[in-house]
């Protein structure tokens, strides 16, 4: 359970930068993806009400999003 809090974390302090007040969008994929392993393989054992909005609203991000940054 530690490793998913620690990924989760990990993928929050990468994602958006305090000091500078800026989102790193390259993390976007990264954060998508975690939620979807999470969502299919791990849904039991984290029992966070709300998984499948979130996956809902990293997709729609990550739909928009993963194109650009890939042709960066």
């Amino acid at each position: 359970m530690f490793f998913f809090f620690y990924v989760g974390l990990k993928l929050e302090k990468d994602f958006y930068n305090v000091q500078k007040d800026k989102f790193n969008i390259s993390k976007v994929p990264d954060i998508y993806d975690s939620i979807k392993y999470d969502l299919l393989h791990n849904k039991d054992i984290l029992q966070f009400p709300h998984t499948e909005d979130l996956y809902v609203c990293s997709k729609a991000l990550a739909d928009i999003v993963v194109p650009q940054v890939n042709t960066i």
